[in-house]
């Protein structure tokens, strides 16, 4: 099984915006169109999505990392 999370396909936060910025160009080139108001809604809301769930992962994974123990020497264990 493998782990699709976002932090695994957009493993550095550069990663993930360049699809950001691609679906901002699309939706550049879609002003230009009045019907199609629908898909442009639709690309801003996935690209805010997409930065909203990287940025709750790489959140998510910066507090898992802190409080995880570090062992500096076979007995002792040291937080973070």
């Amino acid at each position: 099984m493998s782990d699709r999370s976002l932090a695994n396909i957009y493993a550095h936060p550069a990663d993930v915006l360049e699809p950001v910025a691609a679906f901002l160009k699309a939706v550049e080139y879609l002003r230009l169109d009045p019907e199609a108001r629908d898909i442009e809604a639709d690309l801003l809301e996935y690209a805010q999505q997409l930065l909203q769930l990287h940025a709750n992962e790489a959140k998510s994974a910066y507090l898992t990392a802190e409080a995880a123990p570090v062992v500096t020497h076979a007995n002792e264990v040291q937080y973070a």
